[in-house]
């Protein structure tokens, strides 16, 4: 009876079949392994793609403060220094989210170094409106400051 169970255990039949079990197997964890290293990929890919747009975004809504205030200085259209204040608004909106997601220290710090760049742009901007709504003339040189951090930040978001 023991020579007819190890000669059945044995077979060629079941060693085929073992062997097929264990190609299966084989094939089954290594497109686990692809699926799963496949959805890290993609996901860090997307993360990475949904930054580039947020910051692209924040680049346009920059560029967009620093056009409304230049036809508001240059026209006295308080629709233009609307638009703004909620170009502003939306800038810091940007960057507070883009702070909030991002993961590594690098691209914090230069995250950091845009919102403080941004605050003083508007803290600048602001102060030259100011003075243009006060006839004060030295407006100019708040604006020429404005502009001058302004295209830092627009290198700084490239």
């Amino acid at each position: 009876m023991s020579r007819n169970s190890d000669s059945i255990l044995f077979s060629v039949g079941n060693q085929i079949n073992i062997f097929l079990l264990s190609i299966f197997l084989i094939v089954v964890l290594f497109s686990l392994f692809v699926r799963t290293t496949m959805f890290d990929y993609l996901s860090k890919s997307s993360n990475n793609n949904n930054l580039s747009y947020q910051v692209l975004e924040l680049k346009t809504n920059i560029a967009e403060c620093e056009k409304s205030l230049n036809m508001y200085l240059r026209s006295g259209n308080r629709q233009k220094l609307n638009e703004f204040n909620i170009a502003s608004e939306k800038s810091e909106d940007l960057i507070d989210e883009l702070i909030l997601s991002v993961n590594d220290s690098e691209n914090l710090y230069l995250l950091k170094s845009i919102e403080t760049s941004f605050n003083n742009y508007f803290f600048e901007a602001c102060q030259a409106s100011f003075n243009y709504n006060t006839k004060n003339y030295e407006y100019y040189s708040k604006m020429y400051l404005a502009e001058i951090i302004q295209d830092y930040l627009q290198q700084y978001c490239d």
